[in-house]
């Protein structure tokens, strides 16, 4: 993260509205995602693409949109979808602003989940939703490459060199 990213809700709900392209390379950047270049206008519905390793010689991709606004637009996780279909991707994440709503939650349940090659014992979300304040904890989707533990990041560790005295000899 750089010092100007959001470190709290409101930060980042002020980012939202008053940048929306910002906000959108702040989550990308919260996934460790790769982003779109940056140009305003048409993204045929992605914001951010995550590659990985699914086995030897497997390739698969997971695709995000970003949605910044106060409410979430119903047809975002269907839009996503057929953004999925179209880049043969086997997982949508979109982030929002705002908790995904009921009705959101079910069309995810909907969506099902897919089987690993390199960990067939555990499947993952077609379609998952991350908020900002999921981001802010620290939450990452669960993709196969990003281990078993979808849970937080680690915590950057800072440490701070003991000051000697220039006296002391």
């Amino acid at each position: 993260m750089s010092s100007g990213d959001p470190k709290d809700y409101e930060s980042a709900k002020f980012l939202a509205e008053n940048d929306k392209y910002q906000f959108e390379w702040w989550a990308i950047r919260m996934l460790g995602a790769q982003g779109k270049e940056y140009k305003k206008g048409a993204d045929r519905g992605i914001d951010g693409i995550v590659n990985f390793t699914d086995g030897a010689g497997e390739y698969k991709r997971a695709v995000i949109s970003v949605k910044g606004g106060a409410s979430t637009p119903g047809n975002a996780l269907r839009d996503l979808r057929g953004t999925m279909e179209r880049e043969k991707a086997v997982s949508g994440i979109l982030v929002t602003l705002v908790p995904p709503t009921g009705p959101m939650k079910r069309e995810m349940a909907d969506a099902g989940r897919w089987t690993s090659t390199l960990h067939p014992d555990r499947s993952f979300p077609v379609l998952q939703v991350l908020s900002a304040q999921d981001l802010l904890d620290g939450k990452l989707p669960e993709i196969p490459t990003w281990g078993m533990d979808t849970g937080t990041r680690a915590k950057k560790v800072v440490e701070k060199p003991e000051q000697g005295n220039m006296f002391d000899e």
